[in-house]
């Protein structure tokens, strides 16, 4: 597939958008609580349409999951692509996708609030922020992303030193995990930045690929990187742009991860019937699978032709077969699914220990593993 100037200028406008909207719905003012609507879905809670113990037939549940358009997505679009098989257990589950709101943080906060999707995926921090300002009904299912996060400097530089005192963008925003992570470990290499925010647009291509304005760091997440390493080939930049360091590494030498993006819990009524908990479980298992998938090489050609079909279904932009191989490919992103019971020890020692925030127990969800 070719893809022009105006996809990819799409493409990085609607992860701008939502990248943008994640973290400030997470770290912004706590908004006042939207009066109730009727779900974004226009369908009844899947809790409220499971069938009764006992029916000779039983309808599917069917199960809304919304996901902004960065590495959390990957494993979900493989499992919405293989649901038929992945999704089998003794209650049929359907699988529904949507893209999580972005531009305006409070919708994303409204949509947690009324429960409008069963589970979302979005980075750890910034579900532990929203259980923290009042959303105490979601949990954390488990954590799936735990590298995706780089440095990224001209081709030249070869020492941290180099960086001290140097021009950087965030990408998307500054305090944001790419900023907050980057920063840490520049920090402890002995180098202190300027950053400065900036999306993935055509600013952020014409800023990098002249130059003119000295930058030496990017802070940016996948796919982002991916896309910056794919335009500078494709459009000659000037200015030529490598991996400098995974900061996640720098901050966890021994252990190399960091709880990046989460699998949350939205509506908790759907564990309220045996029915539900059973569709949650078989989301979780078909989940564990898609994951397992993503990360098998044997599976890569199938995989990079299916992620850009149901990228263009789900998120309404087209984004060519070569990023999503780049990603997968180049190990780069951190895939493995960890339940949040056997995570939680994990997530809350690194969300200390980095970051200096505190877990509550009472976040992580322990019915769909019981």
């Amino acid at each position: 597939m070719r893809t022009t100037k105006r996809a990819w200028r799409a493409l990085g406008v609607l992860l701008l958008a939502v990248l943008l909207a994640l973290p400030l719905a997470a770290c912004g003012k706590k908004a006042e609580a939207p009066e109730k609507s009727e779900p974004a879905t226009g369908e009844k809670s899947p809790a409220a349409n499971a069938p009764a113990s006992g029916t000779a037939k039983k309808e599917p549940v069917t199960l809304t999951v919304v996901t902004p358009p960065d590495p959390n997505s990957i494993p979900l679009l493989l499992l919405y692509a293989k649901q038929d098989e992945w999704l089998k257990g003794d209650v049929p589950v359907k699988l529904q996708v949507k893209l999580a709101p972005g531009g305006d943080p409070s919708a994303m906060k409204a949509l947690i609030q009324n429960r409008d999707a069963d589970f979302a995926l979005f980075n750890s921090l910034g579900g532990r922020k929203m259980y923290e300002e009042g959303q105490k009904h979601i949990r954390l299912v488990g954590t799936h992303v735990w590298r995706g996060v780089y440095i990224l400097t001209p081709q030249d530089v070869k020492d941290w030193k180099e960086l001290n005192g140097a021009n950087g963008i965030a990408v998307p925003g500054v305090q944001t995990p790419p900023h907050i992570l980057a920063q840490k470990a520049l920090k402890k290499q002995g180098a202190e930045v300027n950053f400065a925010p900036m999306g993935p647009g055509e600013a952020l291509w014409t800023t990098l690929s002249e130059n003119q304005q000295g930058i030496k760091v990017v802070a940016a997440p996948e796919p982002l990187v991916s896309m910056i390493l794919m335009r500078q080939e494709k459009d000659n930049w000037k200015t030529k742009y490598k991996v400098f360091a995974d900061p996640v590494e720098v901050l966890n030498p021994e252990g190399k991860i960091f709880p990046l993006g989460a699998v949350w819990l939205v509506n908790d009524k759907l564990l309220d019937t045996p029915e539900g908990v059973k569709a949650g479980k078989a989301f979780v298992e078909g989940f564990k699978k898609a994951i397992a998938y993503a990360n098998d090489p044997a599976n890569r050609q199938e995989a990079v032709q299916l992620l850009p079909k149901y990228w263009k279904e789900v998120f309404n932009q087209e984004a060519p077969p070569k990023l999503f191989e780049m990603m997968l490919s180049s190990g780069r992103l951190g895939l493995d699914f960890k339940g949040g019971p056997e995570a939680k020890d994990t997530v809350f020692s690194l969300w200390k220990n980095v970051m200096g925030v505190e877990g509550d127990p009472g976040i992580i969800c322990t019915k769909l593993y019981q």
